[in-house]
């Protein structure tokens, strides 16, 4: 237009319950996107299979009422663990976690492009003698994780006594973040296996807490002075720097609060104060920290 020449990618998009093909003027953005278009293209074609798959999983009922109780917003006298009367459809929001989870995983983004229908046919039948044993899988990791989320649910009481208060709204309000409604789909799964660690961490901090308040405030204090920069940051959009920044704050959770659960790297308030001050030197020097969101 008017002499102005301008470069876009074509990308598939992801629309819920179908896919467009638009122009994007970032090319690892249209890559991001047509990953993502190319798994919902494959949950649409493989509903039959995925249904089949996710029928008598075990623990399903146990499961589907702890993940309704996680969906449901934590506020007032609602109990956490109610029965949810959504409970059904709170059913059909597992199954579909999982399926989408198993196929992140199955066709990952090191996966070869798919430009033709036959590459795709070709997918497809990769894909589907796969899908039963990887959703199974992933329901024996994420069992055991709900059932912790529900024991600390159960522990953390709004009536506890007033100096506990604080730290125990912190330890809420990380079990939020922790275990979000899309935790299943969305956490990386290189992060998704240490889940169980920072449960128990919380659950250690839990029961020390009565017999240090003091000593777990000024800990809270710590994390809380890197933690709120970083979620200010976050808030104008999620990268991967951003995202690796948050699970090092995790790791710190555990040093701080549970060191016989170990890290698996080294981990300090120092460290961590070091690597925030590079990435905000490095965004000075070019945009990482406010660049374009990536696509999960």
């Amino acid at each position: 237009r008017r002499g102005l020449m301008l470069q876009v990618y074509p990308a598939l998009v992801d629309e819920g319950h179908s896919v467009a093909l638009q122009l994007i003027d970032d090319p690892q953005l249209a890559q991001q996107h047509s990953l993502q278009g190319l798994r919902r293209l494959l949950h649409l074609e493989l509903q039959a299979s995925l249904k089949a798959c996710t029928r008598s999983l075990p623990d399903l009922t146990p499961n589907t009422l702890r993940y309704a109780a996680l969906l449901q917003p934590q506020e007032g006298k609602t109990s956490p663990l109610a029965r949810a009367e959504s409970a059904p459809s709170a059913q059909e929001r597992l199954k579909h976690a999982l399926a989408e989870r198993a196929l992140r995983e199955l066709v990952s983004s090191s996966a070869a492009p798919v430009r033709c229908r036959e590459a795709f046919d070709a997918l497809l039948q990769q894909v589907r003698p796969a899908l039963a044993a990887k959703i199974l899988e992933l329901n024996q990791t994420i069992t055991p994780l709900l059932q912790s989320w529900q024991e600390l649910m159960t522990q953390l009481q709004p009536s506890c006594p007033p100096p506990q208060v604080a730290s125990q709204q912190q330890m809420m309000q990380q079990l939020q973040r922790l275990m979000a409604a899309d935790f299943i789909q969305h956490t990386p799964l290189a992060q998704l296996k240490h889940f169980a660690r920072y449960l128990r961490a919380i659950q250690l901090r839990l029961e020390k807490l009565p017999r240090d308040v003091t000593g777990d405030l000024d800990k809270q204090r710590q994390i809380t002075a890197l933690e709120s920069p970083w979620l200010q940051r976050c808030a104008l959009g999620i990268n991967p720097a951003l995202e690796a920044f948050g699970w090092m704050l995790e790791e710190l959770r555990v040093s701080l609060y549970a060191q016989v659960l170990k890290t698996p790297y080294p981990v300090s308030v120092k460290r961590l104060e070091k690597e925030w001050a590079r990435m905000i030197q490095q965004d000075q020097a070019g945009p990482v920290l406010g660049s374009k969101p990536f696509v999960r």
